[in-house]
């Protein structure tokens, strides 16, 4: 007889089976399973709302990024990249915006951006001669 292959989904779903039948008291199954409450109450209330399916890995992507550039800001940025592709991070941050006065505050926090959006938006760094 073969071994009985044990996958996170398959254990998440005996344990809603077991919680389901009501033959142990919550704390119990979950030591049993060797989880915290925490987590076996949060994989029933899964399964209460949807199901088997709910039970799924879910994404720990957050919902939004505070610190993302917004889109104009961004734009503006790799035009510069592309216009002036040896430029440096500093060079290009103090001459992209034609906002003026308010720049200066933001060019520190715009440096890793200048850095990082060439690769992200597939701009071609230039390459030492």
């Amino acid at each position: 007889m073969p071994w009985r292959v044990e996958t996170p989904m398959s254990q998440r779903q005996d344990f809603v089976e077991a919680w389901a039948r009501g033959h142990w008291h919550p704390t119990e199954l979950c030591a049993r399973f060797g989880i915290s409450r925490k987590t076996g109450y949060r994989w029933w209330h899964r399964y209460e709302a949807g199901g088997l399916a709910a039970l799924v890995d879910q994404s720990r992507r957050p919902d939004r990024s505070p610190s993302a550039l917004d889109a104009a800001l961004g734009a503006l940025l790799i035009g510069t990249r592309q216009a002036h592709p040896t430029w440096g991070a500093a060079k290009a941050a103090g001459l992209s915006d034609p906002r003026g006065s308010c720049w200066p505050r933001l060019v520190g926090l715009l440096r890793p951006s200048l850095h990082k959006d060439p690769l992200r938006t597939n701009i071609r760094q230039p390459t030492s001669a």
